[in-house]
């Protein structure tokens, strides 16, 4: 082999390792590319799932919230109402009687 046989074959060894770095290259931007996209849709699939989690509590909390405000006021408005009966039935009585 002579020396321009040798360099010949150097330049072409080159140059298909220059192709195949360049494929891989190409071949891991686009596996990178590709991760990132399924990455950010797991993300954003966790934050709505995440996000649906705490709509849900807050529903329940409130729920209990307000069946508390109702057993309150139950409790509070009940006897003044029972009172307010008796006073209306005593002025129809009262009114029956006149």
């Amino acid at each position: 082999m002579t020396k321009k046989d040798m360099e010949k074959l150097f330049t072409e060894q080159r140059e298909e390792m220059d192709k195949r770095f360049s494929d891989q290259a190409k071949a891991t931007k686009l596996l990178i590319t590709d991760q990132a996209k399924v990455t950010e849709q797991l993300i954003a699939d966790q934050a709505q799932s995440i996000e649906q989690l705490l709509a849900d509590q807050a529903d329940v909390i409130l729920e209990a919230v307000d069946e508390r405000m109702e057993k309150k006021l139950d409790v509070k408005f009940n006897p003044v109402i029972t009172k307010l009966d008796a006073v209306l039935k005593n002025s129809k009585t009262i009114a029956t009687k006149i």
